[in-house]
């Protein structure tokens, strides 16, 4: 049974247009992305002092002893840096949410980007020093977590946009950050002016993938004359992002959405440099980038889904389930930039509008 999520996003509904919505998934989706739950994670090597925190550093009563029962002592991984903006800053602003909603104590955050191989052993040594609950913010971690969870007693790990739910101690928050990326396609495809749109992402992975596919739907949805060409950066990279991203808007893209966690700065800094190119951000309201040329975002309430994972596992739940989160609960969604120099036709937002109804009911899926 997957549990639904009750997120706390009035303040987006508040959206000039009534197309406005809530949102990260897994957004983000975002960057991740996301998605059914997203967020990817940039492939490379821990820093030298990231295993080492893991075992060493904490809050004052972090060094070595379980936490007390019924009491959570919370640990992150996240793929990059937690002032990227996007998907890894709202696991972190989670992080921040769970401690003060639940009075947890948490671990410092480990920042990407992480060697996939050191997965299991930042887990373990996070497991040891006593975290009863980890968060890992991305879906290329599933199977480290399946992998630990049988000799972690003590721990509930938490992969945002994982599926492995086989097992007690597995508790994956899923995103159904598609159904932002879908809304996110019909804006980009009714904004385009040369039928050219581009996708930015960090690397290859499945929900972003899936985002992605869902965002190519709706433009079809909203522009059936356009066509989408989508860019894998290989990692968060802003200067390489942004070499991508130049690289899409010379070949005649003029709408440009990223899922490249903090790569999405490059993106945004080579949209600025280009007359008559437009942004979409990923994961959280992004307005802050490429501002006059933003055109909204496609957002992921991630601190609102981890806390409802950590009050679950809080009051006794071990997991082996899927947590949902959608738009139906309000998780995920579109937010459009009020600071756009431009004008999104009031047509074009009544549209996305129907489609997020439609989506609610049940009458549209983008993920097939």
């Amino acid at each position: 049974m997957l549990f639904h999520l009750r997120s706390a996003l009035g303040r987006l509904l508040a959206s000039p247009a009534p197309a406005a919505i809530a949102a990260l998934t897994l957004v983000t989706v975002a960057g991740c992305a996301q998605q059914t739950g997203e967020g990817g994670a940039a492939p490379g090597s821990a820093s030298p002092t990231a295993t080492e925190s893991a075992a060493t550093s904490g809050s004052p009563a972090a060094a070595g002893s379980p936490a007390a029962a019924g009491a959570l002592k919370v640990g992150l991984l996240t793929p990059g840096k937690i002032t990227d903006k996007g998907w890894s800053e709202s696991a972190s602003d989670g992080l921040k949410k769970v401690a003060s909603e639940l009075h947890a104590e948490t671990s410092p955050p480990l920042e990407g980007p992480i060697s996939l191989a050191d997965v299991p052993g930042m887990l373990r040594n996070l497991s040891q020093q006593g975290d009863n609950l980890i968060f890992l913010h991305g879906s290329e971690w599933d199977d480290a977590a399946k992998t630990v969870a049988p000799t972690a007693a003590n721990t509930t790990f938490v992969v945002m946009g994982g599926r492995s739910v086989d097992a007690p101690k597995l508790y994956p928050i899923q995103f159904d950050a598609d159904q932002a990326t879908y809304l996110a396609g019909m804006v980009a495809g009714g904004m385009t002016k040369t039928n050219k749109i581009g996708l930015v992402g960090p690397t290859k992975i499945p929900i972003i993938v899936q985002a992605f596919q869902a965002f190519k739907k709706g433009v079809t949805a909203a522009n059936p004359k356009a066509t989408v060409t989508e860019v894998y950066v290989g990692s968060e990279d802003i200067a390489k992002a942004k070499q991508q991203t130049q690289q899409l808007l010379d070949s005649g893209a003029d709408v440009i959405m990223h899922n490249a966690n903090e790569g999405g700065k490059g993106v945004a800094d080579a949209v600025m440099a280009k007359n008559g190119a437009m942004f979409i951000g990923a994961n959280a309201d992004q307005s802050d980038l490429a501002t006059p040329k933003n055109l909204g975002s496609f957002v992921l309430d991630v601190p609102s889904a981890m806390v409802g994972v950590a009050k679950a596992v809080q009051g006794g739940d071990k997991g082996g389930k899927g947590y949902r989160a959608g738009l139906k609960d309000g998780a995920v969604g579109f937010t459009y930039n009020a600071k756009f120099a431009g004008k999104i036709p009031d047509a074009l937002k009544a549209k996305v509008e129907q489609a997020k109804a439609d989506i609610i009911a049940g009458k549209l899926n983008p993920s097939k």
